[in-house]
This record gives C-alpha cells, sequence and structure tokens, in this order.
C-alpha cells in the first residue's frame, strides 16, 4: 500500500495532467504507475514525462526492445506490468 495516496484530478493544478489522470481512470479504474503520485507535484511530473519521451525518442532502443527493458525492470522491481 502507498504511503502517500494518488492525487486525485480534481485536486490537480496542471489540466493536461488532470486530464490524463481522469483518463486513466476512466480507462483502468486507477491512475497508472507512479502518476498519481507525480500530479502532486506537476514540475516533477512533466521532467519525469519529458526523460521517457527523450529516450524514447532518441532512438537507442528500438520500440520492442524498449517493452522487453520495460517488463522486465517492472518484474526486477516487483511491479505489476
Amino acid at each position: 500500500m502507498p504511503r502517500i495516496p494518488d492525487a486525485h484530478p480534481d485536486e490537480v493544478t496542471d489540466p493536461e495532467l488532470a486530464e490524463r489522470l481522469r483518463s486513466q481512470i476512466a480507462q483502468h479504474g486507477h491512475a497508472v504507475g507512479s502518476t498519481g503520485l507525480l500530479a502532486r507535484r506537476p514540475s516533477v511530473a512533466r521532467a519525469w514525462s519529458g526523460l521517457f519521451a527523450g529516450l524514447a525518442e532518441s532512438g537507442l532502443l528500438k520500440r520492442p526492445l524498449r517493452h522487453l527493458v520495460n517488463r522486465r525492470v517492472a518484474m526486477t522491481v516487483g511491479c505489476p506490468y
């Protein structure tokens, strides 16, 4: 159980981030990954998202390999993927 509860979309000051939370909750019933936690600090959420967007856009890892790496990391840290 997380120590800090996920932010509710109505609590989030960044409209784009609030909409992302609403979309994830509508689709999955909850915020995906650490989105709900990071939404408490929009500047951190944007930086985190930017990091992963930069990695995806770099072309260093092709999409299928990125997905395999994501799964392996999730398994390693005990995160259900």
